[in-house]
């Protein structure tokens, strides 16, 4: 029996996107045998409404499956997932294309191969570029030669072996935590060796600013418990909190940190001490947004809390 190596683009941006994925591998092993498992990548959407963002692999299998039993194969298991098509372009829990069936070049009303657009998707070419490389897309180019016409598309690929493990940021976590502490520490020199007595006039706002810091803090350690961490790499079995006040903001902490220096800084009078907490506020924004980056594939529904919830540090604010 003739056998056909098969490369197959899979996407997720609702629920759990990374157990959607792997439920989706799991359906490709029953439809051949898995030859290669690309890296796992993420980006934005591109058209349609406002969503969560995507991640996204290529599977590259052999099957003896022809090409129109494959395609009834990839919507059964996209139907597992309970894949809707309500929305052009809209949100889906599991997306299988077809993009490659050997060299074999089909243009039928429900089937197309190669993919009619793969050569215009870096998020599709970057992984199929890792199994198969030498695969001839519709344009007659290989993933490699396409992609270089696709470096304006913004993707980001992740380590690890993800069918087995989730994704980590490995030293760059400990590098955020050194550099968060290095500025709380540079901001605590400053406003001692600036300290200036006499502006006491600015005493009570600072003081309201930083109490108001301070409980914000209070109330993230209070819906959070005692799985916070400095980290942006969360913990093992971390699940998705959504309540108190990460119900109007997603990293109340941060927001905490940054109130309560500023805070403290005004009422000292330290314009160097202000000008560094609006650093650390700036490092904040950058840690955070990197952490929701892991956080969207580890913690289940944390893509749909993002949009839903849209202050990041400070409620109502920002």
């Amino acid at each position: 029996m003739t056998r056909t190596r098969a490369t197959i683009a899979l996407g997720s941006n609702l629920g759990n996107r990374l157990t959607q994925l792997r439920n989706g591998l799991a359906g490709l092993r029953e439809l051949g045998h898995v030859e290669a498992v690309s890296s796992l990548y993420e980006t934005d959407p591109v058209g349609g409404p406002r969503q969560g963002r995507y991640l996204n692999a290529v599977v590259l299998i052999e099957t003896d499956l022809g090409p129109d039993t494959l395609l009834e194969g990839l919507q059964r298991i996209e139907g597992g997932s309970d894949r809707t098509r309500d929305v052009h372009w809209g949100p889906r829990t599991l997306d299988l294309d077809l993009i490659t069936y050997g060299d074999r070049r089909i243009s039928e009303p429900h089937l197309v191969v190669p993919h009619p657009r793969a050569h215009e998707r870096r998020f599709v070419l970057a992984p199929l570029a890792e199994v198969a490389p030498d695969a001839r897309l519709s344009d007659g180019s290989t993933p490699g030669e396409a992609i270089a016409h696709t470096l304006d598309q913004e993707i980001e690929r992740w380590g690890g072996a993800w069918p087995e493990e989730a994704p980590r940021m490995g030293k760059e976590a400990t590098w955020w935590v050194i550099g968060q502490f290095g500025l709380l520490t540079a901001w605590l020199v400053v406003v001692v060796l600036t300290t200036d007595p006499v502006r006491t006039l600015l005493l009570g706002v600072g003081a309201l600013v930083a109490l108001g810091g301070v409980a914000l803090g209070v109330g993230a350690v209070s819906s959070f418990g005692t799985r916070i961490t400095p980290s942006p790499q969360p913990l093992e079995g971390s699940l998705l909190v959504d309540a108190g006040v990460y119900r109007l903001v997603r990293h109340p902490m941060y927001g905490a940190v940054f109130l309560s220096t500023f805070g403290v800084a005004v009422a000292a009078g330290s314009i160097t001490g202000v000008v560094v907490s609006l650093v650390i506020l700036g490092f904040l924004r950058l840690k955070s947004g990197r952490e929701e980056r892991i956080l969207g594939i580890v913690v289940d529904g944390y893509e749909q809390y993002r949009v839903r919830v849209r202050q990041r540090l400070i409620p109502w604010i920002w």
